[in-house]
């Protein structure tokens, strides 16, 4: 959403994403230190009281990446 900053949220901890999409930020800056994301899916919501796109990134029980 214009004006609206992008931020990765993963295990109650949260990155600013710039304008990078979803998945370029997960394989870039996420999954170096998290390798256990590989190849895990998100869940994008909108605070509109904080002005944010939220993209939530979780993996399934037993997902393997």
């Amino acid at each position: 959403m214009e004006g609206y900053r992008n931020v990765a949220l993963y295990n109650g901890r949260s990155w600013d994403m710039g304008d990078t999409d979803p998945t370029t930020f997960l394989n870039e800056a996420l999954v170096p230190t998290f390798p256990d994301l590989r190849g895990a899916s998100h869940v994008r919501t909108v605070n509109e009281a904080r002005q944010e796109v939220v993209f939530e990134f979780q993996k399934r029980a037993g997902q393997k990446g």
